[in-house]
């Protein structure tokens, strides 16, 4: 009579290393199943599982073996990481994480009987980094390597229209364990925090315009080493204020899933139709979404933004169009051609249209991505109709990848 018996030989390794999880002595062919849950900062629980058909031998080991179902597909230890989903659903749906490890508790399953429960911790960072809060005339949190011997290149980051620190946090705190100064900056916040506005609309760009500055001119940072990161609507800011920088010499501009026009504003305000952003008092021309008779979080996204680009007039087209031929820094951007929020594709390509030949514009399309450019092994949100989970992982690994290679390349 055979004993199973679980090997981890890690368990405690950096997020993104290489792992595995073994079980011997299994009987040929023995089916067994692995669940695995955590908990984000909201303490919110978050669970996944596969069902893994033991070899000829009586082995599984979940590195090189693909489960028979469960969460994701495909070979990849960290599958029961990133194909997590939240117990209850709840806003944000995204995982939630403000700490700088995760420990991840795996329960070992035999004809539903628990075998064996093994916890793995995960530090999500390569290195330790310190955060402190700023509040100027702009939100933000700054992040730093916990050793400095020397000045820093650095990068602000922008996240989307969930508002707040979400995303941009955890892309600053990711980044800062690379080696950079990262400051995160919220524009507005949904549930009002630190006196944000509540809406995404009529977004002044005066506060990140000053942000940009307050970094240039750290004691940390290197001031001529300056980049902007911006994710979704951040992305759609991002071109827009490094089309208006003056002051600053920016030497890298990165925009996932952006835009190429400033949009209407997201508001849940009765018949408030804004542009998302103004300018020394004035609102930035626009494209107004066309009517509908549903609100704005009900509504098609994807359609009300290729209907407002659609139904504009030239004049208006053009005049709610990011200069982006302004800006002087090389830009990289990366769109999904699966995308179900905006045409970002699209929009990628009206960028390529109306840079300058002598700027440096890098662009990744990828066939296998929608909206989703979240740091890679990290619970993954399948909101995209036709998207599955290994497809996004993928090209979150492959988008950051290159960030990565272009930031270390251009600031």
């Amino acid at each position: 009579m055979r004993k199973p018996k679980v090997v981890c030989p890690k368990t405690n390794l950096v997020l993104g290393d290489s792992f595995s999880i073994e079980i011997h002595e299994l009987e040929p062919d023995q089916q067994i199943r692995i669940e695995a849950m955590t908990q984000d900062h909201a303490d919110r629980v978050w669970r996944s599982w596969a069902t893994w058909q033991a070899d000829v031998n009586g082995y599984v080991n979940i590195a090189t073996q693909e489960p028979c179902e469960g969460s994701f597909q495909g070979v990849d230890s960290y599958g029961l990481v990133y194909g997590m989903e939240l117990s209850e659903p709840s806003y944000p749906p995204h995982f939630l994480d403000d700490r700088h490890q995760q420990t991840v508790s795996f329960c070992f399953l035999l004809n539903n009987q628990v075998m064996q429960e093994t916890d793995i911790t995960f530090d999500f960072y390569q290195a330790a980094t310190t955060q402190i809060e700023v509040r100027e005339t702009f939100e933000g949190k700054f992040f730093t390597p916990l050793n400095i011997e020397a000045t820093l290149p650095a990068v602000l980051l922008l996240g989307g229209s969930a508002g707040g620190f979400h995303w941009s946090e955890q892309a600053a705190r990711y980044l800062a364990a690379q080696g950079y100064a990262a400051l995160a900056v919220a524009y507005f916040d949904w549930d009002g925090s630190n006196s944000l506005p509540t809406q995404l609309a009529d977004i002044p760009l005066e506060p990140c315009l000053d942000a940009v500055k307050w970094l240039a001119n750290h004691s940390m940072v290197d001031g001529k080493r300056i980049g902007l990161i911006g994710y979704s609507k951040g992305a759609e800011l991002a071109l827009l204020l490094a089309s208006k920088l003056e002051d600053v010499p920016l030497q890298a501009l990165v925009a996932l899933s952006p835009s190429s026009h400033i949009f209407s504003g997201f508001s849940m305000e009765e018949g408030r139709d804004a542009s998302s952003w103004s300018f020394q008092g004035t609102p930035v021309p626009f494209l107004p979404y066309p009517e509908t008779n549903q609100p704005l979080y009900a509504a098609n996204l994807y359609d009300l933004h290729c209907e407002a680009l659609k139904q504009a007039s030239e004049d208006t087209w053009k005049q709610a169009r990011i200069p982006v031929e302004n800006i002087r820094a090389p830009i990289f951007v990366a769109a999904g051609e699966k995308d179900t929020v905006w045409p970002s594709v699209q929009m990628v390509e009206t960028i390529a249209a109306h840079v300058s030949s002598k700027q440096n514009l890098e662009t990744v399309i990828l066939h296998e991505a929608g909206h989703d450019f979240t740091l890679p092994y990290l619970p993954i949100i399948v909101s995209d109709h036709g998207l599955v989970k290994e497809e996004i992982e993928a090209a979150r690994r492959k988008t950051w990848e290159r960030v990565q290679e272009f930031l270390r390349d251009k600031v």
